[in-house]
């Protein structure tokens, strides 16, 4: 189960906020795959776990792999697009965890320490 926060529920603006959710879930990412990754203005890094469609109806997954050309990301911040070199595994977090998402409304959640088996 994933806690979706009201400022998303509303479509409030949000680009770069950090949000806090409460997740019981699993999921992961193969190793090959071309990952989409936020690097903030701390050092933490962020994979893009879904495209939005709404600001960007013309997003494809081939496109994915360079958005930072269209991204606007704070100062201090930037993006990557490594290929992983393992499978990347995202834990709860012990319940928790963290997501980001840009202002074409991807969303990106907070992978290293105990939000993921390793951080690419």
């Amino acid at each position: 189960m994933v806690s979706i926060p009201d400022a998303i529920r509303e479509h409030k603006d949000l680009p770069s906020a950090i949000l806090n959710l409460r997740r019981d879930t699993t999921m992961g990412a193969y190793t090959g795959l071309r990952a989409c990754i936020l690097v903030d203005s701390q050092g933490s890094t962020w994979f893009m776990k879904s495209a939005g469609l709404i600001v960007a109806p013309n997003q494809q997954f081939e496109n994915l792999k360079d958005p930072g050309s269209r991204l606007k990301v704070p100062a201090g911040w930037k993006f990557r697009s490594p290929v992983l070199e393992q499978d990347l595994v995202f834990m709860t977090g012990y319940g928790k965890t963290m997501i980001t998402e840009d202002e074409l409304d991807n969303i990106f959640d907070r992978v290293g320490g105990h939000y993921s088996n390793y951080k690419p």
